[in-house]
């Protein structure tokens, strides 16, 4: 098996575990940090409860998202305009997770490292977007020509 099998395979099971990763951390989130909370003399984590059930959703989107487009990649469909909307999904939902971030940000000061962190990864994905919807634009052009 080459390298690249390899790696595209190990994405692949990565985001498959990290997606079960959310859906168990959404359900066991309360006791977690209950239990933190009690470790740390009493401190609320009220807000930080309500801001990962907020961006939970987004990243089972992500995580979906992001497993859709290494399916397309494993099926050798590179630059086809379904990638483009999966990466503008992915940066849209990285957006989204950051600004909610900036918001709670106020309480835990420490939330602002994880919503830049969203951000630039939202950014860096749009780019990506871009560099896909262009490539798209050009495969078309040279299909056209004889």
């Amino acid at each position: 098996m080459t390298r690249r099998k390899i790696s595209l395979y190990a994405s692949i099971t990565v985001t498959v575990l990290l997606m079960a990763f959310i859906v168990l951390a959404v359900i066991f989130l309360p006791k977690m940090l209950g239990a933190y909370s009690e470790y740390r003399g009493g401190v609320d984590f009220g807000d930080i409860i309500v801001a990962l059930y907020i961006s939970a959703p987004a990243g089972l989107i992500c995580t979906v998202a992001l497993l859709k487009l290494l399916l397309n990649i494993k099926r050798e469909e590179i630059f086809v305009q379904k990638n483009v909307t999966l990466l503008q999904v992915l940066s849209y939902c990285c957006i989204f997770v950051g600004v909610e971030y900036v918001v709670v940000a106020h309480r835990f000061v420490t939330m602002l490292f994880f919503a830049f962190a969203a951000l630039f990864i939202g950014l860096i994905l749009r780019v990506i977007k871009n560099v896909f919807d262009k490539a798209i634009e050009i495969r078309e052009e040279n299909d056209l020509t004889v």
